[in-house]
């Protein structure tokens, strides 16, 4: 397709989600509107984080820097402004920034409040000109706008409330209380089709982060029910793995204190059997399907505004699930599961049905970004522009993705290379480190 010069931009981000659960990727999870995504752009189809929580990755992938160069250390830090960040330099470009859903830039329980001061005293966020917060996730999503409308759906739909409980033997989970129609990600379909909906006078970039399928499992009806535990994939047994490390096995078996990487509280994840675990992951693919859908809404609505032929899109996640493989639940730990992400980019510029089997990262997203929109990108950034690859013009900018872990509440501190052949992470004041064979032994076991 074409270049446009300045086409508008569109960053749709998922949270927590595993590649291999869509059916592009070759997933089980039926997921129509991403496939199409695919198939008018690239997939890239090994795709990692730079850091694989929450935090470290969005600041990573805005701002086209490893996390420790922009302060971007662990999960729900407070990152510093940085004039690389992928907002200011559109902005200084002539592009309207937004952004409506999830940021995760401060602690989420008091983003709302540090977003309202920096607009009053800034007039931006992080060079986000326009912000809708959405934070938290499950049935305690939170936000100045989402909020009200949420609470006015529930009142007008009592009929449809639910009980709030956790799922029998599932963890981390609860029933989805609220009525469908309130789920935060039918808030961002909303608003994003009237930001679309609008006359814009300049170029546009929206970014649009959803919050699932992050913990705690649980999604609304018919989503709950849409798949059985039965027809879900064998998970991969920490008994069936010979190399796991003392922090990993500590992490398994409860030891610690705090849960590492997200804070939460430890849980003897050893206990759980693949009986609760098929439940866990049905409801993870509930979750994933109505993701497709909201995500499916968007487009349409991009597609109606009659802007979609001159916008790049880009639909990417901060980071996978471990969903019982290795005995593990959430992020933090440099498996495949949890480091590989989807990653699709289609619009002017962009090849269609093209596939890039080769690993990339995404700290290399914000500098494509630059050379699809023809702006400069910054000094002193870590990342390149995965243009000339696809275009058959030069290489990927790197052939081995490095990740990043300095998590304080567990003490962690990791780094690995992934290539095509290996995995390597080494643990720091550790004398045991992981090596595996990518392409060998593909799940790391």
């Amino acid at each position: 397709m074409p270049t446009l010069k300045h086409p508008d931009l569109v960053l749709i981000c998922a949270d927590q989600l595993r590649a291999d659960h869509l059916s592009c990727y070759g997933g089980h999870v039926p997921t129509p509107h991403l496939d199409a995504l695919a198939a008018r752009g690239v997939r890239f189809a090994d795709c990692h984080v730079p850091s694989p929580t929450c935090t470290p990755c969005r600041a990573s992938f805005l701002s086209g820097c490893f996390p420790a160069a922009v302060r971007a250390r662990m999960v729900g830090c407070v990152v510093g402004d940085d004039p690389r960040f992928l907002p200011h330099v559109l902005h200084a470009a002539g592009y309207h920034t937004a952004s409506i859903g999830k940021i995760h830039f401060a602690p989420q329980s008091d983003e709302a409040e540090r977003v309202a001061l920096a607009l009053a005293r800034d007039g931006h966020y992080h060079g986000l000109r326009e912000v809708d917060l959405v934070n938290g996730h499950g049935a305690d999503c939170h936000g100045p706008g989402y909020t009200p409308w949420r609470d006015a759906i529930r009142a007008a739909q009592p009929e449809s409330c639910r009980e709030r409980r956790p799922l029998p033997g599932v963890p981390r989970s609860h029933v989805y209380p609220d009525p469908a129609a309130a789920h935060a990600g039918n808030y961002l379909v909303e608003r994003a089709r009237a930001f679309f909906a609008r006359d814009h006078a300049t170029p546009s970039t929206l970014l649009l982060s959803f919050h699932d399928p992050h913990l705690p499992f649980t999604v609304p009806a018919p989503w709950d029910t849409h798949f059985a535990p039965a027809d879900m994939p064998q998970r991969l047994r920490a008994e069936d793995c010979s190399g796991l490390t003392p922090d990993q096995l500590a992490a398994l078996d409860g030891r610690w204190e705090r849960d590492r990487m997200i804070g939460t509280p430890p849980f003897p994840y050893r206990t759980l059997d693949d009986a609760a675990w098929r439940q866990a992951a049905a409801i993870y693919a509930g979750m994933v399907a109505q993701l497709d859908a909201q995500v499916g809404a968007v487009l349409a609505a991009l597609e109606a505004s009659g802007r979609a032929e001159r916008t790049v899109v880009a639909f990417i996640a901060d980071h996978g699930e471990h969903l019982g493989d290795h005995g593990l639940c959430g992020k933090g730990f440099h498996f495949n599961e949890v480091t590989r992400v989807p990653c699709l980019l289609a619009g002017p510029g962009v090849p269609s049905g093209h596939v890039v089997d080769d690993p990339c990262s995404l700290v290399d997203l914000a500098p494509s970004l630059y050379e699809l929109a023809g702006i400069e990108p910054p000094a002193a950034i870590h990342g390149g522009s995965w243009l000339p690859a696809l275009r058959g013009t030069g290489p990927l900018p790197r052939d081995a993705c490095l990740i990043e872990t300095d998590d304080d509440l567990g003490a962690l501190r990791l780094r690995s290379l992934i290539s095509a052949d290996w995995r390597l992470t080494v643990t720091a004041g550790a004398a045991y480190g992981e090596l595996y064979a990518r392409r060998d032994d593909p799940r790391e076991t």
